[in-house]
């Protein structure tokens, strides 16, 4: 989606992703968003980073599904903000990643 990860690969979590949102985004509209629209719960950012970073969590149980729909759910309220994401392809390149370690 052209999004920018909070943590460069080498220092991420294995439990959390940390997402900067594009300017002109507000992360906690699109948290508030995401919930009341979608059903889907993801953190905001907190202090300085509250208007520009938003995290999906990924431990306990989750599957491919929920990780789609929440990315689905992204790029719809992106394009509704006027940002310019390639409709699907987030969710084409998890499914591509699932397959993937599926295979492993």
């Amino acid at each position: 989606m052209g999004l920018e990860l909070f943590s460069p690969d080498e220092e991420r979590s294995a439990v959390v992703t940390a997402i900067l949102t594009p300017d002109g985004v507000d992360a906690r509209e699109l948290v508030l968003a995401l919930r009341e629209r979608f059903g889907i719960t993801v953190a905001g950012g907190h202090g300085d980073l509250g208007p520009r970073m938003f995290r999906i969590g990924h431990i306990g149980y989750y599957d491919v599904f929920d990780v789609t729909t929440a990315l689905a759910a992204v790029e719809v309220l992106l394009a509704e903000s006027g940002v310019d994401v390639e409709r699907g392809g987030a969710v084409a390149r998890a499914l591509e990643a699932y397959r993937e370690a599926a295979r492993v």
